[in-house]
Parts: structure tokens; sequence; C-alpha cells
């Protein structure tokens, strides 16, 4: 099995403005994927004021207000574990993780988990953040499955693979050079949450590696031995 590694090392810290930047660009980030089912329950709640005295309400109306609601709630959950304070809690388990990120997930439909927390177990102690990065891990690899596939996880001595396996599966070079932080690389949308990904697995001392195969490319987490 042939792969292609990238090594994402800790980097000399970025300035002041740089993180700045970054910070605005996630803070977007997480309105642009808030936004849309925030508006359309706005929509849904509009045209039941409007056949407020007339015929009653469609049950399409009714069940987008529903869906809009839970696929919002689902990105806040999500949001809360990866980029929140109590995503590190000692007390998030790989079973929250997998709960929150199918949450996530079922709003596009077209990526599904086929790892099951049951089968894995964190080390005791686990490393603090773990559960947290394999959350943000799983997102970023996410975004790697652009027609679709699946996300897996698979423990190791030593160190945690999320797989992504789909058709035309890989993250964009600007979200590589993110994670990566090597050399020269912009700051940009597409890249906010590979840059935020980095930043907390570093501040938990937790290495990564994003590895490539054929149809399948690889985040890998190396956790500090404890």
């Amino acid at each position: 099995m042939n792969f292609s590694i990238i090594t994402i090392a800790h980097p000399a810290e970025r300035s002041p403005m740089t993180s700045t930047i970054a910070l605005e660009i996630l803070a977007s980030k997480i309105c642009h994927d808030i936004i849309s089912p925030i508006g359309a329950i706005h929509n849904g709640l509009e045209i039941m004021e409007e056949l407020a005295d007339g015929p009653s309400v469609p049950d399409d109306v009714i069940e987008l207000i529903a869906e809009s609601a839970k696929q919002a709630s689902a990105r806040l959950q999500t949001f809360r574990l990866a980029y929140g304070l109590g995503g590190a809690n000692s007390d998030i388990t790989l079973r929250d993780v997998h709960q929150t990120l199918n949450g996530y997930l079922a709003g596009d439909g077209k990526i599904r988990q086929i790892w099951s927390p049951h089968d894995l177990t964190l080390p005791d102690p686990a490393p603090r953040g773990l559960p947290k990065i394999v959350a943000c891990g799983l997102m970023l690899m996410a975004e790697a499955l652009p027609r679709g596939g699946t996300l897996d996880l698979q423990e190791h001595t030593g160190h945690w693979d999320i797989i992504a396996n789909g058709e035309q599966a890989g993250l964009f070079d600007v979200q590589k050079d993110a994670l990566a932080q090597h050399g020269e690389w912009q700051i940009e949308p597409r890249a906010a949450h590979a840059q935020i990904t980095h930043t907390l697995a570093r501040h938990y001392g937790i290495l990564l590696e994003y590895l490539l195969e054929d149809k399948a490319c690889i985040l890998r987490l190396i956790p500090p031995i404890t």
C-alpha cells in the first residue's frame, strides 16, 4: 500500500494579526453554516403567518421547519464540541463524538460514519482533548469527500486514524497548507477549519499527519504518551 505523507509539525508562532484574521474567518464559517437552516425556519414561519387566517399549513412546510431546526441544533452541538472549551472535558466520550457527528452529517446525507464507538477504547487516562480533536478531524475529513463517501476511525498502538474513503477524496491544497502551516500559506474561508484543527491539536500536544492513498485520505492523530 503506497502513501504520500505530510507531517504536520508545530510551527513558529504566527503573528497576532494572523490569529485575529483566522478567528474572524472561523466566526464567519460558523455563521454561514448556521444561517442556511435558520433562514429556512424563518421562511417556513412566514408562510405559516400568511396562512394563519386561511387554509391549514401544508405538511411540507411543517416538515421543512422541523428538519431545519434539527439541522441547526446538530451543527451548533458539533461546533460546541469541536470549538468550545467544554469539548475537552474528561467526560466527553467517543460515543458523544459519534452521535454528534451523525447529526452533523445527516443534513447532507452523502457521508456516513462506518465506525462504532463500542469497538474502540480510549486510553486510561485519556490524553486531554483527544475526543475533541477526533471530532475536529472527522469534520475535516468530511470536507475531503466532495462526492460523498464514508468516514472511519481506527485505533492503533500509539495513534488513531481517521479515514475518508470516496470518489476524489482529498483536501484542497490550501487546506493542507493551513493544516500543516509549512512555509507561506494564505488564510481563506475554505481553510478555516483546517487551521483551527491544527491550532487545537497543537494546544493539546497531539501531532497530526495527513496521508494519501488511491481513493482515500487519512488524518493520523498521534497523542502524547501518558
